[in-house]
């Protein structure tokens, strides 16, 4: 299995990601002997995912992906929401988030 190592700047932004094998990174002492090994420096997150672009929420302790649309907010457990438009979601059929309208719209057949 893969893991990412999600480098964060100062500002907490996600602005380079390596993919590096599980156990090269399943502690933190072998994470920083690859940081080490690779001469790398700076705050480095591991995950199962690429976040670049998007930031480390210290009061979480995990990464967040960007926001999607200027309209979502973040939830408690770290993860983007369209605000509330009381649609309800069909299985088998493909939704799209129109910003414009806030609102899900139909874009075709699964």
């Amino acid at each position: 299995m893969m893991k990412h190592l999600n480098k964060v700047d100062e500002n907490g932004l996600v602005v380079d990601c390596i993919v590096v094998e599980d156990d090269d990174v399943s502690t933190d002492e072998k994470k920083n002997d690859l940081l080490i090994a690779l001469n790398l420096t700076g705050d480095y997150v591991v995950s199962d995912f690429n976040y670049i672009g998007g930031t480390y929420n210290e009061a979480l302790g995990k990464l967040i992906y960007p926001q999607p649309f200027p309209s979502w907010a973040l939830d408690n457990n770290g993860v983007w929401r369209a605000p509330d438009t009381g649609q309800v979601l069909i299985k088998g059929v493909n939704y799209g988030w129109l910003e414009s309208e806030l609102q899900w719209v139909e874009i075709g057949q699964v």
